[in-house]
């Protein structure tokens, strides 16, 4: 259909009318979809968090993506993108506009000589596993979950539990991103991009930024990766006094195998050591879990419940647990082993159980025995001297408690991807070590927090910084500032802001969680995101409330040095969105300045 004035009339009141010239496409002669939806109401997997955006968006095609993005940079609306909302704290909450890559699943390109694949952005992992199954392929590292999208996964650096790999996004080769001005840009390993962004005496990675971007420096659309050939493990479960762990840390531990994890159970005085290594074996039937049956996930979510109202039962509830899982088939051989064959996937994932909170935090691992003894002695209502945690474990005379089981695990990045030409800037690796990642997870059974939350992580996060620890991007810490993180991350930080301002130099995808933590905003370019809806044009009555544009309203200074607001002709404006850019709102005859305003966005004439 040719050029439409009221195209996608519906929208006006959340886009003005710039909707119509910026959706339509000269070349087919029609209108590009704007798939929106109102009411939306986005809460993530834990329940913890909770957002109601304007627009809630699922585009299926680059076009519409972009489409979205130019028109919220136009509207002055800052772009948040989910995917299964697994991550338990507010990096995904948003007042704008929320988009979904639901839509952008398909695998696009398999190279079976390198076991290279490329997919589209959204694609769930476990989604992922399939395809890679019927080509006879596998990941080669992997967090606790594959609900997730492959984005939100990298993007917030899950890492696995091996001293034989880092992050998940280790074994990425290259990535598409789509940047605030419409542009497309593929960037690749070795740090060049198409088209080219930087010029190389910058000494700045778009790769290295976007491999953990916080979804804050555009939308990753594409990603390829290196993936392996399909892969059992033959695994064994061990059951040891703490004091054996402690003792054969180095050892027996961590570095005997190529996959490796501790679950530390504080009231039992037992930790629970897996280990796993790749087999030409085929897989054995699991052995019985507890936790598994139906009957079993409930009485534990029952007796958890039970210690929300009476605390002081937290140990013998957490005992009970214990031997129901493991009492039976791990103590029935004189070694409290278990072994078996599994898929690498299933290996590697865990059930997650319950709705939780999560704090996960990497030290080196050198000092994992010491923060263990001093947080156990801690939980355990030990003399100072033994833990010489300076904080009383009580809350309102009532003792602090923890579930079970913490979880401990290694990772270290492989040998030829331990240079920082392959690091992200926001690695929550240590550098020059190896890692050690310990998770203390709160459950919430039935939805109700335990008494003590906020008193055990406060003490949990006190005693990461003593040990150097950097926080999980995207876990439940309570007490960091832009000062922590600043200290944590130093010139990586700063030069991933930098790359963060410079392609999003309007901050459209600004969110909330990085202004909050990482960065005050990009100065006078940056948009002050408009609330509400915008009045009807030329009307008296607004629909809804009127928006007012309360930041820097961008203005063109003419050779008369007047000032008048930023218009632009039909036709170049068309032609110019089409093609990815805003060049020819930074024509060479103009100079851009801002003024201070407030009233209605200035969006009459577009």
């Amino acid at each position: 259909m040719p050029f439409d004035q009221n195209a996608h009339s519906r929208w006006i009141p959340y886009t003005t009318d710039a909707i119509a010239e910026v959706s339509y496409d000269p070349l087919s002669d029609t209108h590009i979809p704007f798939r929106a939806s109102l009411n939306h109401f986005h809460q993530n997997w834990a329940h913890i968090h909770s957002s109601r955006p304007q627009l809630f968006l699922r585009p299926q095609s680059i076009e519409e993506l972009r489409l979205i993005v130019i028109l919220a940079g136009k509207c002055q609306k800052r772009v948040t993108v989910i995917g299964s909302g697994h991550t338990p704290n507010a990096l995904t909450c948003t007042p704008g506009w929320m988009v979904s890559l639901d839509d952008f699943q398909e695998v696009l390109k398999v190279n079976e000589d390198t076991r290279e694949i490329t997919v589209q952005s959204g694609i769930r992992l476990y989604q992922l596993h399939r395809v890679l199954d019927g080509l006879g392929l596998a990941m080669p590292n992997l967090g606790t979950i594959s609900e997730q999208s492959i984005s939100g996964a990298i993007s917030t650096a899950t890492h696995g539990s091996s001293l034989h790999h880092g992050l998940i996004s280790d074994d990425i080769t290259g990535l598409t991103i789509l940047l605030s001005n419409g542009d497309l840009v593929k960037c690749f390993r070795d740090g060049t991009t198409d088209p080219k962004i930087f010029d190389e005496n910058d000494g700045l990675s778009l790769f290295r930024a976007a491999l953990v971007s916080l979804g804050s420096l555009g939308v990753i659309t594409s990603i390829t990766f290196q993936a392996r050939k399909a892969f059992n493990l033959a695994w064994t479960q061990t059951l040891h006094p703490h004091i054996d762990v402690i003792t054969h840390w180095n050892s027996q531990i961590f570095g005997a195998a190529e996959y490796e994890r501790v679950w530390w159970y504080p009231y039992t005085g037992k930790a629970l050591h897996w280990s796993a290594a790749p087999t030409t074996l085929p897989p054995t039937p699991s052995p019985p879990s507890w936790f598994g049956t139906t009957i079993g996930y409930h009485i534990n979510q029952l007796m958890l419940l039970t210690t929300v109202y009476f605390p002081s039962l937290t140990p013998l509830a957490e005992k009970a647990m214990f031997y129901m899982q493991y009492g039976y088939h791990l103590h029935s051989s004189a070694k409290g082993t278990v072994t078996g064959v599994s898929v690498s996937v299933e290996a590697m994932s865990m059930n997650c159980l319950y709705r939780q909170y999560v704090n996960e935090w990497s030290i080196p691992l050198s000092a994992g025995p010491e923060f263990l003894h001093r947080l156990q002695s801690w939980l355990l209502g030990k003399r100072y001297d033994v833990h010489k945690i300076p904080f009383d474990n009580t809350v309102s005379s009532t003792r602090v408690y923890a579930h079970s089981p913490i979880e401990v695990r290694p990772s270290y990045p492989a040998l030829d991807h331990r240079g920082e030409e392959f690091r992200p800037y926001l690695d929550t690796h240590q550098k020059g070590e190896p890692s050690l990642y310990i998770n203390a997870t709160l459950f919430k059974p039935y939805g109700k927090d335990i008494p003590g939350r906020e008193k055990f992580y406060e003490v949990f996060e006190w005693l990461m910084k003593e040990y150097g620890g950097k926080p999980h991007w995207a876990k439940n810490w309570t007490t960091l500032s832009k000062r922590d993180f600043r200290s944590i991350y130093g010139q990586d930080l700063e030069k991933w802001v930098e790359i963060r301002r410079r392609v999003d130099g309007n901050g459209v995808f600004l969110n909330d969680f990085v202004k909050l933590y990482l960065e005050d905003g990009n100065g006078d370019g940056e948009l002050d995101e408009v609330e509400g809806m915008f009045g009807e044009k030329g009307g008296e009555k607004p629909v809804e409330k009127e928006a007012k544009w309360k930041g820097k309203q961008a203005v063109r200074r003419l050779s008369d040095e007047s000032d008048v607001t930023m218009t632009a002709s039909s036709g170049s404006l068309r032609g110019s969105l089409l093609a990815g850019s805003y060049e020819h709102l930074r024509a060479s005859e103009t100079e851009m300045s801002f003024m201070e305003v407030e009233g209605p966005p200035p969006f009459a004439e577009l």
